[in-house]
């Protein structure tokens, strides 16, 4: 027993050091946070309980008819205006609120073609398939109006609409798995949320990330790291870079992540290089726990759906996403918006997977151009920072076999947190305006889908670690792909 429990604590120790220097959190912790321990901001867990919290916002008319005048500008600039808020009884005084999102789940439902105009009156872009009643994301700022406030040591809250999620549960499942295998991000329950007394129907509380306060949470050690939200390390303008920092902005010439994406560009299309500038400037076994996670819970519109600008069809870049810098110099790769995730249907089925050989049967060039909801998207094994990640194919089929061997990756437990929160929200979902009367009816229905297509994308990952490339469709699609070669097993895995 003795020997058991020595080994045991110098294993844990030597984990613990590793992590550490690496730079990264020591192990999956637990629903309150990446790290074991909870996190650095031990109460912060406390807003994220495994139940339905009670937002209960009230904003001055006329402060509202200025934020409802021009909402995309107030998301832009970051503006917010005051609100009394009340959560669960507990009055936390007046903080700072506004609108936020992107295209889907907001721009799309204000009434000008390039996303601006009045959110009242409520009249969406036609064919916009927004709610019948307004229902937008909010930021709640605790301490927009007194710096010191907090909700239990946050500093912010993202209140998301899930108007484009039909089962009102796929961005929590997913971030939860992201955590699973030691990914640092957002952690997300449920709010019903009133404004002015008006029930505005279920929202995702969740954790926003672009902030010092979750540094300080999820690297206690390491909290003054910088955050990159949506930059592709393939610019070496320090603007770029300026524009896209998320943490407080200061003057900096941003040289590490310049540097970053000039290895990347120096490497040119060299697969080895590639994955020699991620092995230095990233950590290669991260970015593949993080890729195994991505391609599990089939994130759409996510680091691998890299949408083209229309006059520029070679400026396609990736979405919903963070760079953490660490005091090291080190990038780790975080995901943000989840809502896009656990489907099998879905018309981005048409994408290659980002790990297909290029080129291979089906994908001959990179030159291609793939049309996806009106828009071209350039593939995704043609992106430079995925090539690198394939390279360790390894390393990725370790975290494959990682995921697919945790406990809360298995079908059942899947299920089962379904089944737990679906009855949870139920009576929030049903008094929710912003749900079409049919939507409601159809949400039943939503939620067996969803667990039907858990089984199918657990079975997709349980392929590619017998050595399949993805299939994201039937054979009968519009690309075909071939098997790849499984991988020759390590002297200690082999069988007799």
């Amino acid at each position: 027993m003795r020997w058991t429990l020595a080994v045991v604590l110098v294993a844990a120790a030597l984990g613990c050091r590793l992590a550490r220097r690496a730079n990264v959190p020591s192990g999956p912790g637990d629903r309150h946070g990446t790290l074991p321990s909870g996190g650095g901001i031990p109460d912060a867990g406390r807003a994220f309980d495994d139940r339905v919290y009670d937002y209960r916002l009230t904003i001055d008319p006329v402060e509202l008819a200025r934020l409802d005048a021009e909402p995309a500008r107030f998301d832009d600039e970051a503006l917010h205006v005051p609100a009394k808020l009340v959560i669960d009884g507990e009055d936390l005084g007046t903080v700072g609120v506004r609108y936020k999102g992107a295209w889907g789940t907001f721009r799309s439902c204000l009434p000008n073609p390039d996303g601006t105009g009045p959110a009242e009156p409520y009249r969406p872009i036609a064919a916009s398939d927004c709610p019948p009643v307004p229902k937008f994301s909010y930021k709640i700022l605790f301490d927009g109006y007194a710096s010191g406030k907090r909700f239990h040591g946050l500093t912010r809250m993202n209140l998301h609409n899930l108007i484009r999620d039909p089962s009102k549960l796929h961005e929590r499942l997913a971030f939860e798995l992201f955590r699973d295998l030691g990914i640092a991000t957002a952690r997300s329950t449920f709010a019903r949320v009133t404004v002015n007394g008006v029930y505005k129907g279920l929202y995702a509380a969740t954790e926003d990330i672009g902030n010092r306060r979750f540094l300080a949470d999820h690297w206690p050690a390491d909290r003054h790291g910088r955050l990159y939200k949506q930059g592709w390390p393939r610019v070496t303008d320090p603007d770029y870079w300026e524009r896209a920092l998320s943490t407080p902005k200061r003057v900096d010439d941003h040289q590490a992540i310049v540097g970053f994406a000039g290895d990347v560009l120096a490497a040119g299309g060299d697969p080895d290089r590639l994955a020699a500038a991620l092995a230095r400037w990233s950590d290669p076994e991260w970015l593949a726990r993080y890729m195994a996670v991505d391609t599990a819970v089939r994130n759409v519109d996510g680091i691998t759906k890299l949408s083209c600008h229309p006059g520029a069809p070679g400026d396609c870049v990736p979405n919903n996403y963070f760079w953490y810098q660490t005091s090291a110099g080190k990038f780790l790769l975080l995901p943000w918006d989840l809502d896009y995730t656990w489907r099998v249907s879905v018309r981005q089925n048409r994408l290659p997977p980002w790990d297909l050989p290029v080129p291979s049967p089906g994908l001959a060039s990179c030159a291609v151009r793939i049309t996806v909801d009106g828009a071209p998207h350039a593939p995704a094994p043609c992106d430079p920072i995925l090539r690198g990640i394939a390279v360790r194919r390894d390393l990725y089929l370790q975290a494959v076999r990682q995921l697919l061997a945790h406990p809360d990756f298995s079908v059942a437990a899947l299920r089962t947190k379904v089944d737990r929160w679906a009855a949870m929200i139920r009576p929030s979902v049903a008094a929710d305006a912003a749900i079409p009367r049919s939507g409601r009816k159809e949400w039943n229905a939503q939620l067996a889908l969803l667990k039907d297509d858990l089984a199918i994308l657990r079975a997709r990952m349980e392929a590619v670690a017998a050595g399949e490339v993805y299939r994201p469709f039937p054979p009968s699609g519009p690309w075909v792909y071939v098997p790849a070669a499984p991988p020759a097993p390590r002297p200690a895995e082999r069988r007799e």
